[in-house]
């Protein structure tokens, strides 16, 4: 469970995230869209514990990201746009050491490729130099790293920045997988930044945005695309 309870940041004069609430349970997709500035990634950093919260709590699976850091970040799978990766490194070399700093050392190479195929690579690509990457494989390949660190819960701030709507539309469709279960057996909660309205008219639920906390909350799963795209205009009007 990803959890934020009247969740607050500011910065001298300025509140960046402002009471936020929002529950993400297993197998849920849940998004935080708006544009740049509007305290989407701030969000993502508090739950991450790279930023205090002025006040209120974000917690991952029961424990607070403030209070209780190293539980959370034993648990937490964050992919950023332009996932960092060692470029030296293969795929594959990459998955094994990131994941050896949590503890899970013993990755096969045929574990590996099979984690390459779930994510809907070719196997192949994991005795390739990441540095060769493009950011579609780059960002898979970061929750590849995730899976390998046996994460529960995960936070995607802004991954697909950059790609076309055909790559993003793929990266949902192996998220979409992870957070149902069939790619490591267990379902998870995803909660996801972006910008990116055609994309986040393909999550569960979407927060829209604006000034630091939701302006509304969207069950997309009851509202037809057309209007979707009118609850995001309205929004527009409304930031």
């Amino acid at each position: 469970m990803i959890e934020a309870v009247n969740l607050t940041k500011g910065f001298q004069n300025q509140v960046v995230v402002r009471g936020l609430n929002l529950r993400v349970a297993p197998g849920e997709i849940v998004g935080l869209l708006g544009a740049a500035g509007s305290g989407k990634s701030t969000a993502i950093d508090l739950f991450l514990n790279l930023l205090k919260p002025t006040s209120g709590v974000s917690k991952l699976g029961g424990f607070d990201a403030t209070l209780q850091p190293v539980e959370t970040k034993k648990r937490v799978g964050y992919v950023p746009a332009g996932m960092p990766l060692y470029e030296q490194l293969t795929g594959a070399e990459n998955v094994r050491y990131l994941g050896s700093l949590a503890g899970f050392d013993d990755l096969s190479e045929e574990t590996i490729r099979d984690l390459f195929r779930e994510l809907g690579l070719d196997a192949a690509r994991a005795a390739e130099r990441a540095g060769g990457y493009d950011a579609a494989t780059r960002i898979r390949v970061g929750l590849g790293v995730a899976l390998a660190r046996n994460a529960k819960e995960f936070l995607l701030d802004d991954p697909t920045r950059g790609l076309g709507e055909g790559e993003a539309q793929e990266f949902l469709k192996v998220v979409r997988r992870l957070a149902s279960g069939s790619i490591s057996g267990e379902a998870a909660p995803v909660l996801w930044a972006t910008q990116d309205g055609e994309l986040a008219a393909h999550f569960d639920r979407v927060g829209l945005m604006a000034k630091g906390k939701p302006i509304s909350w969207v069950d997309v799963g009851e509202m037809s695309g057309s209007e979707f795209a009118e609850a995001c205009r309205r929004h527009v009007g409304a930031a």
